[in-house]
């Protein structure tokens, strides 16, 4: 049952009638048709086009054959729906946005049940210039691409969301958990993104400013590369959270800076501007029995090729099998300083962690 609340203050006359008819009559919901064998014969589409802007949505629950697009300002609940194929070859949910805020509510999905597990399929593609869109509330596995974005500006908040297990049906190609393009700012909050499948990095953002509050990234055992790829260079904010490094990782870097090419970043190659605090952070590369002395001293904090504006790390808690080592990386040793602010250890355990590596050091299981 779909109810459409129009964000103004009076409500038409024809809009109420309309949504007294449709209750009555499940089949008349705009643009039903004959179903597939399976599925729910309401069209999403037809109930979004005709759902005046700004207004909130409830979509009907049930299993529908295509994905949706969203093209204008709409708080929209997705709880109950599930979809079986992608949207205009992107995504299963596809924003098209450029003015006024877009909201997502309460959408889950598993990959394996819809075609969205290859290539750049993703469960949410947002684009639009300058677009204002908040995820809230997602539970998404097993998508080639968890979400991907555009390039032409805008706000993107994901929230009380739950990312895994991304790329698992991936034959080629990086499996990238969150992909921000070129935009004004990224926000992760509350949220887990955890155990990219194909070498994707957790987070990859080409945002001016990046935030993570009080969430969960973790590689666990998965084949990843980075944990954060903040790729163009800007700001990068992360506190209150838990980052880690799958001892499966390809990559020795747990942050990367500015280390795309420019003509990769539309606005340039941006200087780093680094804020870490009271972070859980825990490399596992190294951390095995038959792990060498040598790769436990491999890893390293950052890859920073662009300049550096500022670095600021207090009072994170650092698991480190090579030690100290870890702050004496590039850039230019500029990390040597930050031992004393900050708790290192040489085991998950003398960290007073979980144990076990390759899962979530909070002993947190979901």
């Amino acid at each position: 049952m779909a109810i459409v609340t129009s964000a103004c203050c009076t409500s038409l006359v024809t809009g109420a009638l309309a949504v007294i008819l449709l209750l009555l009559d499940p089949i008349a919901w705009p643009g039903a048709h004959a179903a597939p064998q399976g599925f729910s014969p309401a069209n999403l589409n037809a109930l979004i086009r005709k759902a005046p802007a700004g207004s909130r949505i409830t979509l009907p629950p049930g299993i529908y054959e295509s994905g949706i697009k969203i093209g204008k300002p709409l708080d929209v609940d997705m709880a109950g729906v599930r979809i079986a194929n992608v949207y205009g070859g992107k995504a299963l949910v596809v924003v098209e946005a450029g003015s006024g805020p877009v909201t997502i509510r309460n959408f889950r999905v598993n990959g394996k049940e819809t075609n969205a597990t290859r290539s750049n399929l993703a469960a949410f593609r947002v684009s639009g210039r300058s677009f204002d869109v908040t995820i809230d509330n997602a539970h998404v596995t097993d998508t080639a691409l968890g979400l991907m974005s555009g390039n032409r500006g805008g706000r993107l908040h994901i929230r009380n969301s739950f990312f895994s297990d991304i790329g698992s049906g991936k034959r080629k190609g990086l499996s990238h958990i969150v992909y921000a393009g070129s935009i004004d700012e990224l926000t992760v909050e509350n949220t887990v993104l955890q155990r990219s499948l194909r070498l994707g990095h957790l987070l990859k953002s080409r945002a001016k400013q990046t935030t993570v509050r009080n969430s969960r990234l973790l590689g666990l055992d998965g084949h990843h590369s980075r944990v954060i790829d903040v790729s163009c260079g800007g700001r990068l904010d992360v506190r209150n959270s838990v980052l880690q490094v799958s001892s499966n990782a390809d990559n020795s870097d747990l942050i990367a800076i500015g280390v795309e090419t420019e003509a990769n970043c539309k606005r340039g190659l941006l200087p780093g501007d680094v804020t870490l605090v009271g972070n859980t952070i825990v490399f596992d590369r190294g951390l095995r029995d038959e792990d060498t002395d040598t790769r436990k001293r491999q890893n390293r904090f950052f890859t920073w090729k662009t300049a550096v504006e500022q670095l600021r790390m207090v009072d994170n808690v650092v698991v480190s099998p090579g030690g100290d080592y870890v702050f004496e990386e590039a850039p230019g040793g500029m990390l040597r300083d930050f031992n004393a602010q900050n708790e290192v250890f040489l085991s998950r355990r003398r960290g007073d962690l979980s144990p076990a590596v390759d899962t979530d050091p909070t002993g947190i299981s979901l």
